[in-house]
């Protein structure tokens, strides 16, 4: 959770008679070991009381009325994750690594913000939860919340706040000696994703993009007329805003462990945040298994719980990884000979400051374009749940799907973005940055032609949400100027001076892949029969003229066409980064079928589903592919 560059302590200098506010500020300059290890103690105790909170929701009951019953269960698998927590924060403290505790505190916390988001839900439309660890309901009976919902409400929002404590106690720790442990100078200050090996630190990255993917699939199949289970971006907004900040968080939390430059702070971030998700999702999936009676466990989650377990079992061997790969290296390291060893350390380290200096350009480069990007994707999300039309008193306002695509857009860039801002992941994600930015301008234009078509009635004009989305797209134009900069620098650094001889295999299936997804952008996703009985199709190229939403698809295929032409001249790294980049965009655009669908009664898929779904197949075998490319 600390940056990867350890400050230096600050020494605090002799004075005879020191006043007393000199020693106050020299003890928040400097802290002691026993400073963040007392507030430690804090951090574990605030998690104690909100996992007991958690725990007895379902005892105090979480709605006051209706016919429910709890699925024992769930409540147990609950409780038993979220005491865990802080059982081995405890441990942690008690064994003398304080900074262990607070990152476990750290990475649940993040989470656990998420949780909290869920939790609304039981105020608004309790029915609609779906939280069968606090109740089941059997009829379709109104719910009010009681004092079980604002029991697990008030643990989740205590564990936000001992994340917050934990997150100080990391920073305190990271000032200390003997933060970062290893024994060897080829590991010393390296990011915990480069000590712990790249399978491990692959097996960790992959674990979270699988549970942060599954998480907006319904997590329940339902035969139950009661109950009724949607996507979460279907849902209503608590769930879907919530599982939203769940994926995020759990994201950033893994990836701010493996640039910590201390193995044991990255090794318990990610175990913490890897037993939150896990309270969730398989909280779930006990609930589906014993719940009967018409509700099963949904394939969401089923991969949600097992890759919250892998999460947490490739995060607890990450420490023993790194000991045995330091322990190596420091048998490989040999004594320097004495012969003009002062030279050679002298001239490596002008060299080293050389290449500090340059890293320092290009880190800053990237952080900026992170920056900008994190701020779009929080716009695109923030203006989706804005309202995007003002209209007169007592009339409804009209629904518009299509800011769903934009919430998957925005939240995709923004995650992006905080791994642009992360030195140990912006050279490989640049790339993939300079085409994911399209996604969120392309997604916009779809909501931006509704918007125009609604303004034409009497009484309906722009409202805040769409203008908020407008600031987001130009963002995201920034970004990719941004990204397009940082690249430059790069470039700087590599010696381009050799042509890059184009890989066949990658140049076939990546053209070919290219191909037919710009032609999947020109063609409908949907089509169907309006509530006026006329035929319905989405944006099609074959419509003109081009209205805003297919410029949107345009700026698609241009981007996707362009990224694989470079990519076919690029080295390695940047060919797989460019094309699964293109194989995202079209993730995002292929959301905008299941989400969209809902806009007119009678439904069916379109022929741009099949023909880009191709397209990210060819794509998806082309990253593959790159993979296999040697820098000639």
């Amino acid at each position: 959770m600390a940056s990867s560059t350890r400050p230096p302590r600050r020494a605090t200098p002799t004075r005879i008679a020191p006043s007393a506010s000199t020693a106050v500020r020299a003890r928040l300059d400097d802290p002691e070991p026993r400073d963040y290890r007392s507030l430690a103690v804090v951090g574990v105790s605030v998690a104690v009381v909100g996992a007991i909170a958690t725990a007895l929701a379902p005892v105090l009951g979480a709605v006051d009325d209706g016919s429910v019953t709890v699925v024992v269960a769930a409540a147990v698998w609950s409780a038993v994750v979220a005491l865990t927590i802080p059982a081995l924060s405890g441990i942690a403290l008690a064994s003398g690594r304080g900074e262990a505790a607070g990152a476990l505190l750290a990475g649940a916390g993040a989470v656990s913000l998420g949780l909290a988001v869920l939790d609304v839900q039981l105020f608004s439309r309790a029915l609609d939860a779906n939280r069968f660890e606090l109740f089941r309901p059997h009829t379709a009976t109104e719910l009010s919340a009681a004092a079980g919902a604002y029991a697990v409400v008030a643990g989740h929002a205590l564990g936000v706040a001992a994340g917050l404590i934990g997150l100080v106690v990391v920073h305190r720790a990271s000032l200390g000696d003997g933060y970062d442990d290893a024994r060897s100078a080829e590991l010393a200050g390296r990011a915990s994703g480069g000590r712990v090996g790249r399978p491990l630190a692959s097996v960790v990255v992959l674990a979270a993009l699988v549970v942060a993917g599954a998480l907006f699939a319904p997590p329940f199949a339902s035969h139950d007329p009661v109950v009724l289970v949607p996507a979460a971006l279907s849902a209503d907004l608590p769930v879907a805003a919530g599982t939203a900040v769940v994926a995020v968080a759990l994201v950033v939390a893994v990836a701010a462990a493996l640039a910590s430059i201390s193995p044991v702070v990255g090794s318990a971030t990610v175990v913490g945040a890897g037993l939150a998700a896990l309270e969730l999702a398989g909280a779930r999936l006990v609930a589906g298994v014993a719940a009967g009676d018409g509700v099963e466990v949904g394939a969401g989650t089923v991969w949600a719980t097992a890759g919250a377990a892998v999460l947490v079992c490739a995060g607890l061997a990450m420490p023993f990884a790194d000991r045995a790969r330091d322990g190596a290296a420091s048998r490989r390291a040999e004594p320097e000979e004495s012969d003009g060893a002062a030279d050679r350390q002298t001239a490596a380290e002008v060299r080293r400051a050389a290449d500090a200096a340059a890293w320092a350009r290009v880190h800053r480069a990237h952080a900026l374009a992170g920056a900008c990007g994190i701020a779009s994707g929080a716009l695109a999300i923030g203006g989706t749940f804005l309202p995007l039309l003002t209209v007169p008193s007592g009339m409804s306002v009209p629904q518009i799907l299509g800011e769903r695509v934009v919430l998957v857009a925005g939240a995709v860039l923004a995650v992006a973005g905080v791994l642009l801002v992360l030195s140990e992941f912006a050279r490989a994600v640049r790339p993939a940055v300079a085409v994911l930015w399209v996604s969120v301008p392309a997604s916009v234009a779809a909501v931006s032609q509704s918007v125009m078509r609604a303004t034409d009635l009497p009484g309906i004009s722009i409202g805040l949400g769409a203008i908020v989305l407008w600031v987001a797209c130009a963002l995201a134009a920034a970004t990719g100027l941004l990204v397009a900069a940082a690249g430059g620098l790069e470039r700087e650094e590599v010696d381009t001076s050799e042509a890059v001889t184009p890989y066949r295999p990658f140049a076939v299936v990546g053209g070919l892949g290219a191909v037919v997804a710009v032609l999947g952008f020109a063609l409908p996703l949907v089509r169907g029969t309006d509530a006026r009985g006329r035929d319905y199709r989405s944006t099609s190229f074959a419509d003109l003229p081009w209205n805003i939403d297919a410029w949107g698809h345009v700026l698609l295929a241009a981007s996707v066409a362009i990224a694989v032409l470079v990519a076919v001249r690029s080295r390695r790294a940047r060919a797989v980064a460019l094309s699964a980049g293109c194989a995202a965009v079209l993730v995002v655009y292929l959301a905008s079928w299941p989400l969209t669908r809902g806009v007119v009664p009678e439904s069916t898929m379109g022929p741009g589903v099949v023909v880009s779904g191709t397209g990210l197949l060819l794509l998806a075998a082309a990253t593959a592919l790159a993979t296999r490319m040697t820098d000639r």
